[in-house]
């Protein structure tokens, strides 16, 4: 069964608004990227300012896989009032359970190549 993913521009048209998030330093952000330190202030602020512009109902939503899916849940720790359901695919509810570690040692088929990926992006982004 493959995995369903929000259309934005779909969801648009029925009326909702779409806000996208990228973590500091990774994909369109500027910034420097320290993994997994500012996904839960920066998940609650996001909402935050979601449900607060012009036209917003006060509720929102979130959707994601992988990366996106773990940045949902942190986001979803501090709890923010608007935020009425997160989607998060692809990705684990608790990181030590399978995605870094699994059963106290660290899982190497997963966070092996993510490493070397992100640190391959992290080297690109720097100035010659």
């Amino acid at each position: 069964m493959a995995a369903m993913m929000l259309d934005p521009l779909a969801a648009a048209r029925r009326g909702f608004m779409v806000v996208t998030q990228d973590t500091p330093g990774r994909f369109a952000s500027e910034g420097e990227w320290e993994p997994w330190a500012y996904e839960e202030s920066d998940g609650d602020d996001t909402v935050r300012w979601a449900a607060a512009l012009p036209g917003s109902n006060d509720s929102v939503g979130m959707i994601g896989g992988s990366c996106f899916g773990n940045t949902q849940w942190m986001g979803a720790l501090s709890k923010p009032p608007e935020l009425k359901a997160t989607a998060p695919l692809i990705t684990w509810s608790d990181p030590d359970d399978g995605l870094w570690t699994r059963g106290g040692a660290t899982e190497l088929g997963i966070t092996a190549p993510w490493s070397l990926m992100q640190g391959a992006d992290t080297l690109m982004r720097r100035p010659a």
